[in-house]
């Protein structure tokens, strides 16, 4: 092989050589820089992650174009913030169940209190509305001349 380099004339081997640096060029531009860039753009996202990013911000009108990005140790303290946070509003709730839980039993047993107050007073009603009645008749009685205290009035 390297017998027909050498065997041929000094312009096709400066052609040869400069096709083949055009093609190692190509190369580079085609395959191998597209990778490095996606390597340099991941490794400034990992390291944006984990160490965080001041905002990036215009520099002719000012205007911020990114916000800033916190690091991963502020993002975590916040998400531990958050959860503390959660369970005290669990902690919150739990005890305003138990609070309803306690209410609803005491409205059950006024419920019952009141039902049976509302049975005795129907019991003393009846019973009072009979006594009326002998009261009423009585007065009757007494209207119409006759003594109500008389026993021989009950067998008349």
């Amino acid at each position: 092989m390297l017998n027909f380099i050498f065997g041929l004339e000094p312009w096709a081997k400066w052609l040869l050589t400069f096709g083949g640096l055009a093609v190692m060029i190509a190369a580079f531009f085609r395959w191998v820089l597209p990778k490095w860039r996606a390597a340099k753009r991941d490794a400034r996202a990992i390291r944006d992650t984990l160490v965080g990013r001041e905002p990036v911000v215009d520099s002719i009108t000012g205007d911020e174009i990114k916000p800033a990005v916190p690091g991963i140790g502020v993002r975590m303290a916040h998400q531990e913030q958050q959860g503390a946070r959660m369970e005290q509003q669990m902690t919150i709730l739990t005890n305003a169940v138990a609070d309803m839980a306690s209410s609803q039993r005491r409205l059950d047993e006024l419920e019952q209190r009141v039902t049976a107050i509302e049975q005795g007073h129907l019991v003393e009603r009846l019973a009072s509305r009979a006594e009326n009645i002998h009261l009423f008749d009585a007065l009757a009685e007494i209207a119409k001349g006759e003594d109500p205290t008389d026993p021989d009035h009950d067998a008349g």
